[in-house]
C-alpha cells in the first residue's frame, strides 16, 4: 500500500477551518471590540443625562432666581421698616403707655412698671419684655390675660400675686411680665 503524500485538506475541510476562522474572529470582534465599546458608549449615555439633568436644574434655578432676589430685597426692606417703627416705639415709651392704658382699662391700675431694653438682633430689635406691678381682682386680671390672649404682639410671660387681706376677691400686688414682639401696627 502506498500513502499519497500529496493529499491536501478536502474541500470540507478548507470550508470548515475559515468558517471556524470567520467564527473565532467574530467571536474575538466582539468580546475585544465591540462590548468595550457599547460599555463606553453607555457610560457616555448615562454622563450625558446626568449633565442634561444638571442643565434644566440651573436653567430652572436661573428663571426663578430673579424672583428669589425680589422677595428677599422685600423681606430686608420690610424688616428694616418695622425694625424702625418698633425702635421708635420703644424710646418714646409708647409701649409702656399702651399696657398702662390696657391694664387700666381691665380694672388694673399699675403700681410699677420697669422696661427691658429692646433685645438686640444684628441692628434691629425683637421683642421686649415690661414688668409691672398692679392691684385688682381676680376677675379683672382674668379678663386682661383673655384680651392679651388674643393679641398677635403680646403675650404674659409670667403672672404672681399675693391674696389680698380683708376681700377675698381682691389680689393684693399682681406682677406681670408682658413680652411686646416687633410689629407692623401698633395701635396706641
Amino acid at each position: 500500500m502506498q500513502i499519497d503524500e500529496k493529499k491536501g485538506l478536502t474541500k470540507r475541510e478548507t470550508v470548515m477551518i475559515i468558517l471556524m476562522l470567520v467564527v473565532g474572529f467574530t467571536a474575538a470582534m466582539v468580546v475585544f471590540v465591540i462590548i468595550p465599546l457599547y460599555e463606553t458608549l453607555q457610560d457616555e449615555r448615562d454622563m450625558y443625562n446626568a449633565l442634561s439633568l444638571e442643565r434644566m436644574q440651573i436653567d430652572a434655578l436661573l428663571l426663578t432666581e430673579p424672583s428669589i432676589r425680589d422677595t428677599h430685597s422685600y423681606a430686608v426692606e420690610w424688616h428694616e421698616e418695622i425694625s424702625e417703627l418698633f425702635i421708635s416705639e420703644a424710646h418714646s415709651s409708647e409701649i409702656g403707655r399702651m399696657l398702662t392704658r390696657l391694664c387700666e382699662e381691665h380694672g388694673l391700675p399699675p403700681i410699677d412698671q420697669r422696661m427691658s431694653n429692646p433685645v438686640a438682633f444684628g441692628d434691629a430689635f425683637l421683642f421686649m419684655t415690661v414688668d409691672m406691678t398692679v392691684s385688682g381682682t381676680y376677675q379683672d386680671l382674668k379678663r386682661l390675660m383673655d384680651t392679651v390672649e388674643h393679641t398677635e404682639y403680646l403675650r404674659i410671660a409670667r403672672v404672681s400675686f399675693n391674696l389680698g387681706g380683708d376681700d377675698a376677691y381682691r389680689l393684693d400686688r399682681i406682677s406681670l411680665s408682658f413680652e411686646v414682639t416687633m410689629i407692623r401696627d401698633l395701635v396706641l
